[in-house]
């Protein structure tokens, strides 16, 4: 579920020269074109083109990542750099604390580097933690806000397997985005997100221990 005001401002920032087609990374970054695929990944929307007192643009990148081609399950996802220091800065992964619900409005009303005012004109967000952190949102589990499946079996019907969902799509934003990877990496949200996040992190733990390759440095 998103708001319905969020969800009119996100109509509208989303470009006329990207075709829906283009927001599909995995494809991508799974053969290895990385450069296209963070070229496609990047928001380039002008500042002009919708109400706001923002004094410069701000870099992110959003898209879909594949987690299950069988039955086409798709999660958003939505990375914010941090405004200050945004080469060194450790990276924050925050975590739906109401199922079902969209972290598109964490991002607006919450936590992320603006927000919106009764006039639907956007504005810079005076406490946002994007300003030392960059910030992973992704809408899940797979069927709440942008993210969606084409067969009703490919929602997960467990916290692990959202939980396994999570993971394999933060490791295909670490192969897209490998500056990320040393980096700290925290895991943030409220209420339900305090049942996820165990999970999460002991499943990092787990994939890597088993897997071996670059360790994830999550901190609790």
């Amino acid at each position: 579920m998103i708001p319905s005001r969020i969800f009119g401002l996100l109509m509208a920032l989303v470009p006329i020269a990207v075709g829906f087609e283009d927001l599909f990374l995995t494809p991508l970054i799974r053969d290895g074109n990385l450069a296209k695929a963070k070229e496609l990944a990047t928001d380039n929307i002008k500042l002009s083109h919708i109400k706001s007192s923002l004094n410069k643009p701000m870099t992110s990148y959003s898209g879909y990542l594949t987690i299950n081609e069988t039955y086409n399950s798709n999660l958003f996802f939505w990375l914010l750099p941090a405004i200050e220091n945004p080469d060194t800065s450790s990276v924050i992964l925050v975590v739906n604390s109401v199922p079902a619900v969209s972290l598109m409005q964490a991002i607006f009303l919450e936590n992320g580097p603006f927000t919106l005012d009764d006039n639907m004109e956007l504005k810079e967000q005076n406490y946002t933690w994007a300003k030392t952190h960059t910030l992973i949102y992704i809408d899940t589990p797979v069927g709440t806000g942008f993210s969606f499946t084409d067969k009703e079996i490919g929602v997960p019907s467990t916290l692990e397997s959202e939980g396994d969902d999570i993971y394999e799509a933060m490791k295909q934003i670490y192969t897209l985005f490998p500056e990320y990877q040393k980096r700290d990496l925290y895991f943030a949200g409220a209420s339900y997100a305090g049942r996820i996040i165990p999970k999460m992190v002991v499943k990092f733990e787990e994939r890597e221990q088993v897997c071996g390759g670059n360790k994830t440095n999550t901190k609790n």
